[in-house]
């Protein structure tokens, strides 16, 4: 019993100085079609999407469904593309 709190002990210190010597691993991109113009309607969509928030008028929840909408056929062009290069 004492061997295995002392283990938990050591493997916690040395995960610590693992992580604070090697940093933390970065995850591999799931999305390698996400491209910079994906990001660009990501982020329109996100400011969109806080403009409907704060003003609740018809007009803002327009302008957000309709970047909602582009945003997803630039997703779904992108995915269709990236899709036929690679089958190719």
């Amino acid at each position: 019993m004492i061997l295995t709190a002392y283990g938990k002990f050591i493997e916690g210190t040395v995960k610590v100085a693992a992580k604070t010597i090697l940093g933390k691993k970065k995850k591999p991109k799931n999305k390698p079609w996400f491209d910079e113009e994906c990001e660009l309607w990501f982020e329109r969509r996100g400011k969109a999407r806080l403009d409907s928030f704060s003003n609740s008028s018809n007009e803002a929840g327009e302008t957000y469904r309709s970047v909602e909408k582009q945003t997803r056929a630039i997703y779904r062009r992108k995915k269709r593309e990236f899709k036929k290069t690679r089958s190719q």
